[in-house]
């Protein structure tokens, strides 16, 4: 007989292999082509296929496009390119839709008169655009401009912090996401500023803190062939967190845990290796520093007794699974929750990645590797000219740098905050490139009432997004298909990789690339902005870094087969531009920090004047706003692979497939526990109001057991207003629910959770 949990996992993991499964998808394909009565046939015409490389999460992954005549008719994924080997995701699936989604596009420049959008040509619209910039700069105000990367990394986020430089101007910000705690904690403990990779597919064991593998962590094809691989090798998985998500219910166990308590568990593993002596003894002993210091608070405060009644987490599971970890050949842990979109704490990931330290398992097979990548590494030096070097010495806006926030590299949320409040001094101008931060950032109606304190903001966007609604001026970018593309390492991948995306069809519209944009306004803005950027085009850009590549003679082609590196530049050119560079055999990057060891009390923090445990890996608390009287539940918000919950939004693929018990018509469903349910007199479906200190939404209640008691969670990527009718009214924007709380230590603001309650309607 089925136990409960056995049945949520057949039930849950069927309907996660279904999503992988060719057959479903083409019955929904099917369908949705009937409800909506789409054309069933490609047009008659020539056929052809080329290859490109999607751009609609950082995977990367590798595509075969059809075309008839110059029509793109379906995508496929590429068996040749070592990332995705053939599969494809919902959302790369969706690429033909979003490509002709006529609603959602931006297809002209934009300019906004009296509330008034209207249609300019792309003469204007730079024309504006420089202008603006060069008065800026020339009344030596460069500082009041301020750019938002939504690349995150890769090449175009690189373009736009060099042109923030050379322009002058110190605000530079980036949409938040897991990254900014994992970049600063490997920073801090290893003196590694580079690429970190997990090598999955060889490790043994892995703890996984939250990352949601099967819905989109990282690349989902890979998780799903890592899933597959690890019923052959006996490798285990095991997931922790407090909801039974698809990873989950697929890894071979589950550690239900309160939100929030994820360093405690991981200090509680430490607790028992080291207790235990089954630590990797050499390693500790040669590799690492202040090992004592990180022994004795972790024997003082985190024994399984203490960090159970953190966690929730079963006293024996504690002792039995850390021991599983220790003793397994290639254990691994790994962090960032949901997709990594979610910020999580710096003191969780040190926590977490303290356990990889004291198994021994970093530059190793199946571990965590760290490497530097020629394509963030090869931009020239830059000479900045005096109003540059003069400007870039003002105070930022998100008080990134100040003394209270020496460690943060960009808070969002305090730019929105300060700006209005008391600013000490104004924005006159702000670009957005590719992000959606009226929607996606947290508290978004406060970004929105900052963004309408600033005069002058430019959206570049390919789609019509919420953002793009509060601009004055709209620059619309091509679809990925349309244009010269490059992707880097995609993010967790172990060995570094680069690839180009040549155009697979005409631009639909009257778009240009953001890249191209930036480099023809440079050198309409100073002298010294046109030296720092002097390429042509963004594809000249993708050229300099393939002969940088090509110049180390290192790594293999993935291109109609997997080959070496040919003799020619040219001919590797043309390859690229059908496939990806790799290399399996980098160099890995040894510990760069002062003591040249794995730093479990990180050197760089003696210029705090931190205490030693505030200095070690430990855990916090998260503040939340509001009393438990008033709120006596906690929300937590989780992602799904057929929910995206930034700038690309879900395709009316994706939104047609949703399930009944995430949404019902336009009405969102939380999942609560029956115990919780049964405390607040609800039944399935029951209309309720949902409150935190930050909002409040009528949804509706799915009964779900496989979410821990005093809990509801809700998942991000609904309640747009924007994009089309298939999106726009669906559910609840969870970010205007959620809020945020801020980590005092580096300044990172997560809205993993609030405090919450339920009122029946």
């Amino acid at each position: 007989m089925l136990t409960r949990r056995e049945f949520l996992q057949f039930v849950v993991g069927g309907a996660l292999g279904a999503v992988f499964s060719p057959l479903p998808w083409r019955i929904a394909d099917e369908m949705v082509l009937f409800s909506q009565r789409w054309t069933y046939q490609a047009p008659d015409g020539e056929e052809s296929w080329t290859k490109a490389l999607c751009q609609l999460c950082p995977g990367g992954c590798g595509l075969r496009v059809r075309k008839i005549d110059n029509r793109v008719v379906s995508v496929k994924g590429d068996l040749v390119n070592p990332i995705n080997q053939g599969g494809l995701c919902p959302l790369g699936a969706s690429s033909v839709q979003l490509l002709y989604g006529e609603k959602r596009r931006v297809r002209k420049p934009l300019k906004q008169e009296n509330g008034r959008w209207k249609e300019i040509e792309w003469d204007e619209a730079l024309d504006i655009l420089a202008q603006k910039l060069r008065e800026f700069r020339e009344k030596r105000e460069s500082y009041t401009l301020a750019c938002i990367d939504g690349y995150g990394r890769g090449l175009m986020s690189d373009l736009i912090k060099r042109f923030c430089q050379s322009y002058g101007t110190p605000n530079y910000l980036k949409m938040p996401s897991a990254d900014d705690a994992s970049s600063l904690a490997m920073e801090l403990m290893q003196g590694h500023k580079g690429h970190v990779g997990f090598d999955l597919e060889n490790a043994d064991y892995i703890l996984s803190f939250g990352s949601q593998l099967l819905e989109g962590w990282s690349v989902p094809v890979r998780m799903q062939r890592v899933y597959a691989n690890s019923l052959k090798t006996k490798a285990k998985i095991v997931q922790i967190e407090p909801r039974l998500s698809d990873t989950a219910a697929k890894a071979h166990e589950l550690l239900p845990i309160k939100p929030g308590t994820e360093a405690a568990l991981a200090l509680g593993f430490a607790h028992v290796i080291i207790k235990e002596g089954i630590y990797n003894q050499d390693f500790v002993s040669n590799s690492t520093h202040s090992f004592d210091a990180f022994k004795e608070l972790v024997l003082k405060e985190y024994s399984p007794k203490a960090v159970a009644n953190i966690t929730g987490v079963n006293i024996n599971d504690i002792k039995r699974i850390a021991k599983e970890f220790a003793q397994a050949k290639s254990p691994l842990a790994i962090w960032e929750k949901g997709k990594g979109n979610i910020p999580c704490g710096l003191y969780e990931v040190m926590a977490i990645h303290a356990l990889n330290a004291l198994v021994g398992n970093i530059n190793k097979k199946g571990g965590v590797i760290c490497f530097n990548e020629i394509a963030e590494t090869w931009w020239p030096e830059l000479n900045l000219d005096t109003t540059a070097t003069e400007s870039l010495k003002m105070d930022r806006i998100d008080q990134v740098r100040s003394k209270k926030y020496s460690l943060a590299t960009s808070m969002l949320h305090q730019f929105a905050f300060n700006l209005t409040t008391e600013p000490k001094y104004p924005i006159n101008a702000l670009l957005i490139f590719e992000a959606n931060p009226c929607y996606a950032a947290s508290q978004p109606d406060l970004f929105v009432k900052a963004v309408k304190k600033i005069p002058f903001v430019v959206v570049f966007s390919t789609f019509w997004t919420e953002t793009a609604q509060q601009a004055d001026l709209v620059l619309p970018a091509p679809f990925y298909l349309e244009t010269w593309n490059g992707i880097t390492t995609p993010k967790g991948w172990p060995y570094p990789v680069f690839g180009i995306s040549k155009p697979a069809t005409q631009n639909l519209y009257d778009t240009k690339h953001p890249g191209d944009i930036i480099l023809t306004i440079s050198k309409k803005i100073s002298d010294n902005t046109a030296q720092a950027l002097p390429w042509g085009s963004f594809e000249e850009i993708l050229k300099t870094v393939a002969k940088k590549i090509y110049d180390t003679g290192e790594g293999k082609l993935a291109s109609s087969q997997v080959s070496a590196l040919p003799r020619d530049f040219n001919t590797m050119w043309e390859k690229l531009s059908q496939g990806v560079w790799f290399n399996p055999e980098v160099k890995k990057v040894g510990f760069q920090t002062k003591t040249g060891k794995f730093e479990f009390l990180p050197s760089k923090f003696s210029a705090l004047y931190l205490s030693q445990k505030a200095s070690l890996p430990h855990y916090e608390a998260w503040e939340l706003e509001g009393s438990l009287e008033e709120y006596p539940l906690t929300l937590i918000c989780y992602e799904t692979l057929m929910l995206t919950g930034g700038y690309i939004a879900s395709s009316p693929y994706m939104m047609k497939a949703l399930p009944p018990t995430l949404l019902k018509k336009n009405d969102l469903l939380v999942e609560i526990h029956p115990e919780t349910a049964a405390k607040y007199k609800l039944a399935e479906g029951d209309k309720v109001r949902l409150k935190t200190p930050f909002g409040e939404a009528k949804v509706r209640a799915h009964i779900f057991e496989g979410i821990m008691p005093e809990l509801i969670a809700m998942p991000l990527g609904l309640g747009h207003s924007a994009y089309d009718e298939y999106l726009a009214g669906k559910g609840v924007n969870a970010h205007r629910l959620l809020g945020y709380t801020e980590e005092k230590i580096s300044g990172i603001a997560t809205w993993a959770m609030a405090k919450a309650n339920l009122v029946k309607i």
